[in-house]
């Protein structure tokens, strides 16, 4: 996308909102409208659901697969010199990676790992498609894929095998949009423009990649562009085809190296913004339109039933919300009516980062491994841990350290229980014994005194060893983490890909607050914010959906990401964990 662009997020945002109306008719509805509720409730089930199936298509051997794991990023569909794909493959989002194969003669789904993908849907693994798979669905956790859209690969037709160019046409009637791949080595033959007509029986939006320019010269590429619109303008007449030059094999290749000026000369770019703004504002535009025209005649018609009593005037208030967004829809501007104005410029790229990182993954310092949740509060759980599991040993076995732990008063009360949790009970025992001794005698003097009111004079954890190590790590690790941004560290994509809490950005702006690294940290951490926020709505509405099975992993668990953004670590506080949570 461009800088400053991001019409898919857009959408969201817009459908989003879309939903919390619908959402908010419905409640209103199911208040003795039982009939109306319901058509209200099949809005908010497709507005959960909101799939968009954009096939990849063409005649074999033309790049179609290699485009789709240059889009991607990743040499992940398998690729060769031979007719290869055999089997629709669908790629969707998903936490992790995984493939789910459906099969003709089975009700289940047979679940096999990424790299076993070529035994399955490629000519080579699965000839003629003896294996019976109809579809083959690899899960990935790509943001483009994140917001609904099934990215299909389909068989090259024209080859050999009858099976595979069944199985593409066979496709055709379940795609929303198709992208159409030739190549500059033999555009648009006479059996290409045949396919191209039987697309157009079943899909209105259409694009066409030119693949391979690498083979040929500025001019000779000019010519092959000329040819093929004026062959589209024919064999399509009166169907709006924008067509693109790539280079499917240049732009993969640059991707991999994370190299933009090859991905920019590969072409792939500006395919890329055109994908994305279709995706957002003529899909998107176009399916929130129809559920905001439902909503209003559902509405209309409960506004007049009921009257002019509350009820009617309530339903009159949002009915007349649903056609103040509808007009705004249908005007020419992007899908962002429902946005605050961003207080900068940003991109889709750090939320891509963001949506890329595991969200299992820590790590301890600016040169450890590979981080997700706020890095600070990573260093400071792993701090702390160290030291109880040292200070648990030499409490156990050192009276020395006992009669120590004993005179500071031990830890605060957060840190006792959470040391309790990893310390064994005759650790425990021999480490606080004096110091329930110091407080045995405290409170004996207290009682001997005769002071009215008795002063017990005791408070435990005032200098908590703990806390002090939470203190120190916390300076430390912003400071480093900082210097990783500011320097350009090789960490410094980890620190940014990081989830910071509320109280160690300040920690950081306090410590440097001039510094280079400040700002784009913070750039960084309100797209993180912003991703959060989104998973957690969506999440929302698919529940009230009834449709649990479309919920993935990252929206499940987007609440304790937030919490966690919004507080931190639970183990960088200091606070108890129940029985069932020591995996957090």
């Amino acid at each position: 996308m461009k800088p400053g662009a991001s019409p898919l997020r857009d959408y969201v945002a817009a459908r989003l909102e879309v939903a919390d109306l619908v959402r908010d008719a419905l409640r209103k509805l199911q208040a003795g409208r039982p009939a109306d509720a319901a058509a209200a409730n099949e809005l908010v089930v497709k507005l959960a659901e909101d799939r968009f199936n954009l096939a990849v298509v063409g005649e074999f051997k033309r790049g179609k697969t290699t485009l789709m794991n240059a889009v991607i990023g990743r040499d992940l569909l398998p690729t060769g010199v031979l007719p290869l794909t055999s089997v629709v493959t669908a790629l969707r989002y998903g936490a992790s990676d995984g493939v789910r194969l459906r099969r003709r003669d089975s009700t289940f789904e047979q679940q096999i790992r990424v790299d076993q993908l070529r035994d399955y849907v490629t000519e080579v693994g699965n000839p003629g498609n003896e294996k019976a798979i109809l579809e083959a669905q690899v899960e990935l956790p790509h943001p483009f894929l994140r917001r609904g859209l099934h990215f299909v690969d389909t068989p090259g037709v024209g080859s050999a095998s009858r099976q595979n160019a069944e199985n593409a046409y066979r496709f055709l009637p379940q795609a929303d949009a198709v992208i159409f791949v030739t190549s500059v080595d033999s555009p648009l033959g006479e059996a290409e423009e045949r396919y191209l007509l039987d697309i157009r029986e079943h899909v209105a939006r259409l694009m066409v990649v030119v693949n391979k320019v690498d083979m040929v010269t500025a001019q000779e590429l000019s010519e092959v562009l000329t040819y093929v619109e004026q062959r589209l303008a024919e064999v399509v007449g009166g169907l709006e085809v924008p067509v693109y030059a790539v280079s499917a094999r240049h732009a993969l290749e640059a991707r991999l190296r994370r190299d933009p000026a090859g991905e920019a000369a590969s072409g792939l770019l500006e395919f890329e913004d055109a994908l994305g703004e279709f995706l957002a504002n003529e899909r998107g535009r176009t399916f929130l339109v129809r559920i905001l025209d439902r909503l209003i005649s559902v509405l209309g018609r409960s506004a007049i039933s009921a009257g002019a009593a509350d009820g009617g005037q309530s339903l009159g208030a949002l009915l007349r919300v649903a056609n103040d967004m509808r007009d705004r829809l249908l005007d020419a501007n992007p899908l962002a009516f429902v946005q605050a104005a961003a207080p900068t410029p940003r991109t889709d790229a750090a939320i891509e980062r963001a949506l890329l990182a595991s969200s299992d993954s820590t790590r301890g310092g600016a040169a450890g491994r590979r981080m997700t949740g706020c890095p600070v509060c990573s260093d400071q759980s792993q701090a702390v841990f160290s030291f109880f599991a040292q200070w648990q040993h030499e409490l156990a076995i050192d009276r020395v350290a006992q009669q120590a732990f004993a005179a500071s008063g031990g830890f605060c009360p957060a840190h006792t229980w959470q040391f309790q949790q990893i310390a064994a009970p005759q650790d425990l025992s021999a480490g606080y014994a004096p110091l329930v001794k110091m407080a045995q005698e405290a409170v004996a003097r207290a009682a001997d005194e005769r002071q009215d009111p008795p002063e017990l004079g005791l408070i435990l954890g005032d200098d908590c060893a703990a806390c002090r190590i939470l203190r120190e790590t916390e300076r430390a690790s912003t400071l480093d983490h900082l210097r990783e941004i500011g320097e350009g560290g090789t960490h410094e994509r980890d620190v940014l890909e990081a989830s910071w809490c509320l109280r160690h950005l300040r920690s950081a702006l306090e410590a440097a607050p001039d510094g280079p690294g400040v700002r784009r940290l913070l750039d960084a951490q309100a797209e993180h914010l912003e991703a959060t926020a989104e998973d957690m709505r969506t999440y929302s509405l698919k529940r009230a959906a009834l449709r649990r099975g479309i919920i993935n992993t990252r929206e499940a668990d987007a609440w304790r990401r937030g919490l966690i953004q919004l507080v931190g670590e639970r183990a960088a506080r200091g606070v108890l964990l129940g029985p069932d949570e020591a995996a957090w």
